[in-house]
């Protein structure tokens, strides 16, 4: 295996490497405001996880919906992230 293909090397890439595009488009257009030690806002953490309905900006890519569900959770989800608590998700996965 050579250091440079790395990413051909994993069994599953990481949300990182498998949404690049679509992670770089939002840092690169959120204007709103950012909490300590995140990249991105949350309106634009939101706007990653449930998608922008198929349609681009003009500044960037479609952004996939990558969660199909109760909306309201992902938006307790990002406030309680923002705190100084933690996260705790309880339930069956999946």
């Amino acid at each position: 295996m050579e250091k440079g293909n790395v990413k051909e090397a994993m069994l599953r890439p990481t949300a990182e490497v498998r949404y690049r595009e679509e992670l770089d488009s939002l840092v690169a257009t959120d204007k709103d405001p950012r909490p300590p030690g995140w990249r991105m806002s949350p309106s634009a953490v939101r706007r990653f996880i449930l998608g922008n309905d198929g349609k681009a900006s003009g500044k960037g890519p479609v952004i996939e919906r990558k969660f199909h569900g109760d909306v309201s959770m992902i938006d307790r989800a990002i406030v309680t992230l923002m705190s100084n608590r933690g996260l705790l998700l309880v339930g069956e996965p999946g």
